[in-house]
């Protein structure tokens, strides 16, 4: 009498009363990386992976070479609020270089005044000693750490959307400053 029943559920959601397990492998005993037959290796591809490690190394060594250039760039006061309008105010440069310390504070947005303050307050950062790392790594400390609404818009946003097209043109901008 049990059989000629049916589950609700089933009857209400027209469920099938199997389900196909369409990812099922066949279980093979030996491990996937200790394959007995000997491998071929294609001299093509060795080349080509060679070719791209030595590219990464080069990226690294120039990235390493940029970042001790812009560590021992000086940089003064005024030159770091115009960096700080550059990477987040962009349209308002044209007007900066008539502009006073107050008016400078008051044209700034919420981004500028959040970098330029992050600037300052990094391991007690004195006006004198600024660098242009230390403009780079206030903008990224921004962009990683204040902007977006949670963490993990905030992450997303500085690895893949328009943040990390800002911490690129941040960069740049500094290096445009050697």
């Amino acid at each position: 009498m049990l059989g000629n029943y049916h589950n609700m559920l089933q009857i209400a959601s027209k469920a099938k009363s199997h389900i196909k397990n369409i990812f099922r492998r066949s279980f093979n005993p030996s491990f996937p990386f200790m394959n007995q037959k000997p491998q071929t290796f294609d001299d093509k591809m060795i080349k080509k992976v060679i070719a791209i490690i030595g590219l990464g190394r080069e990226a690294i060594s120039t990235f390493a070479t940029d970042a001790q250039r812009l560590a021992d760039k000086k940089i003064d006061e005024p030159t770091a609020w115009l960096y700080m309008f550059n990477v987040f105010q962009p349209e308002t440069i044209n007007n900066i270089s008539t502009i006073g310390g107050k008016e400078l504070e008051e044209l700034a947005g919420k981004n500028t005044k959040l970098a330029i303050e992050a600037l300052f307050q990094t391991s007690g950062q004195q006006p004198g000693n600024l660098t242009a790392w230390n403009l780079l790594n206030a903008v990224t400390h921004i962009i990683d750490h204040r902007l977006g609404n949670s963490q993990d818009s905030r992450l997303r946003q500085a690895w893949f959307g328009a943040n990390a097209k800002l911490k690129t043109r941040s960069l740049d901008l500094a290096l445009a400053l050697l």
